[in-house]
């Protein structure tokens, strides 16, 4: 996201109206905790025979999962950026807590657990319900998934993955054997780089974007907005982006009003947003992303009244 965070950026996301995602707490991991309070109770068990270290670190995670799942509660810690979220986290653990999310390191690295300890947790079948059926499960699957992903439970709302993959189609970088998030950090700084220099002599420079309107896609196509303004700026070239967008053909009515808002959605990028940029609508009928789009653009469109809509 610190390719968003400029003022450039920030003022053309408002000229253009084309939205950077806010950020949010997870609020679906944040009810997922009792499964890690699982962990803490089979830890806690008598047969655990734990020493102090050991309940220490049983307590420290204990605390975070109950703060962390209290969150913009009225009983809880209010969140209003990155920055107040590292220090939430870094109330509970030590610094450098990114590089220690894996399974085998969580407990260990951030809480002080004993190696041998987590281990044995991680290993633990218990029997949970499952759509009424009694299930079996590993500690690791049932508890420590929803505790990595509690380190990651205020995100920008939506998926970034197009915006990596533009990144590395434009460096002409190969893909890593495996999903790295080192390795998609590496690029995205290294990209910046030719951003912040203003010097794209060396990067593909897409002229055509097709894209499916969600938030990744809406981050896609400002960042190339941006090269392209930079592009007839610096040298003074005609550089345009020509941008093609695929909705779905429902109408997808929104709840609180009945509105038809994938159709107002489509007006707006049809009609307000070709002002600003090069664009052109197709209607899908197999495209079935109607929540993530209404979620992407529904800022930008009228706000109506539920209750005058009816009367009249």
């Amino acid at each position: 996201m610190t390719l968003y965070e400029t003022p450039e950026m920030k003022k053309l996301s408002e000229d253009l109206h084309i939205p950077i995602p806010r950020y949010a707490l997870d609020s679906f991991v944040q009810k997922k905790m009792p499964k890690v309070m699982d962990l803490i109770n089979e830890a806690r068990k008598p047969e655990s025979n734990l020493d102090e270290k050991n309940l220490k670190a049983v307590e420290k995670l204990e605390i975070f999962c109950d703060e962390f799942a209290k969150l913009d509660s009225p009983n809880g810690v209010k969140i209003n950026g990155p920055e107040a979220w590292c220090e939430f986290v870094e109330k509970h653990v030590p610094k450098g807590w990114e590089d220690k999310l894996h399974f085998d390191v969580v407990l260990v690295e951030n809480f002080g657990f004993d190696k041998e300890l987590s281990d044995r947790l991680k290993k633990t079948m218990i029997t949970v319900k499952d759509k009424d059926k009694d299930v079996e499960v590993s500690l690791e699957h049932h508890a420590l998934r929803w505790l990595t992903k509690a380190f990651r439970g205020y995100t920008p709302v939506g998926c970034l993955a197009d915006v990596v993959n533009l990144v590395y189609a434009m460096l002409s970088l190969e893909q890593p054997k495996e999903a790295s998030e080192h390795e998609a950090i590496k690029a995205i700084l290294k990209f910046k780089e030719h951003l912040d220099s203003k010097n794209f002599g060396n990067l593909w420079v897409p002229t055509h974007l097709v894209h499916d309107a969600e938030s990744d896609d809406s981050l896609s196509w400002l960042l190339l907005e941006r090269m392209h303004r930079i592009i007839e700026e610096e040298q003074g070239k005609s550089s345009k982006l020509k941008v093609l967008i695929q909705l779905p053909s429902d109408p997808g009515k929104d709840k609180k009003t009945g509105q038809p808002i994938i159709d107002e959605v489509a007006t707006f990028l049809s009609k307000e947003q070709a002002k600003r940029c090069d664009v052109q609508i197709f209607r899908d009928e197999s495209s079935s992303n109607g929540k993530a789009v209404a979620s992407t653009w529904s800022h930008y469109l009228p706000k109506k009244d539920a209750k005058k809509e009816s009367k009249s």
